[in-house]
């Protein structure tokens, strides 16, 4: 119970618990967690403090505490984090980054794997959502998990490669897409 409010942690930078949840797949939670404890330790002035105790708000230093990395890993791991010989892109992100006309995007993002640029834009009121990846090239990638959220939590119909190499199918989830034997570039077009 503790962890899945997380209102009062002591020292989230020592906390594994939003990295539970993604592992487990729990995204409601990961994202509650996640996002609760980004807002408690985020000062005024933007950096974040070392301690959230209301008699005690100790300002980071030089240059930063280890609060702002584990915001950041958390925060890279819900756009993209590796399992294995899995690659999963946009794993724990919020539904509504995917509300009709939306765009997530990252570019030249360090993976095990190599490299990392997709982009996944939103035309969920005509029943689909596009998605552009550059292939990570430095190690082999077993396949990639792309999830795409949906705003309405509605399931994939069904999917085409536009372009590139690699055989796309869909998930017993309903929601993420497994690219296999993707080199170079590769597009997507998914339907609902």
């Amino acid at each position: 119970i503790y962890g899945y409010w997380g209102s009062y942690t002591n020292l989230v930078k020592i906390s594994h618990i939003s990295d539970m949840y993604l592992r487990q797949d729990d995204i409601e939670n990961f994202l509650r967690y996640f996002f609760n404890n980004a807002m408690l330790f985020v000062g005024s002035n933007g950096q974040f403090w070392e301690h959230a105790h209301p008699e005690q708000y100790g300002a980071c230093t030089a240059p930063d505490c280890g609060t702002a990395g584990w915001y950041a890993l958390n925060f890279r791991n819900m756009l993209l984090t590796e399992d294995k010989d899995v690659l999963w892109i946009a794993k724990g992100t919020p539904r509504t980054w995917l509300k009709q006309g939306e765009t997530i995007a990252v570019t030249d993002a360090p993976t095990a794997f190599g490299d990392l640029s997709y982009a996944i834009l939103s035309d969920v009121d005509n029943d689909r959502i596009t998605a552009e990846i550059d292939v990570p090239s430095r190690e082999e990638i077993g396949q990639i998990n792309l999830r795409l959220r949906h705003p309405d939590a509605a399931t994939i119909r069904s999917i085409n490669v536009t372009s590139g190499t690699g055989t796309a199918t869909i998930a017993e989830d309903g929601e993420t897409v497994i690219i296999t034997g993707a080199e170079g570039q590769i597009n997507l077009e998914v339907l609902y």
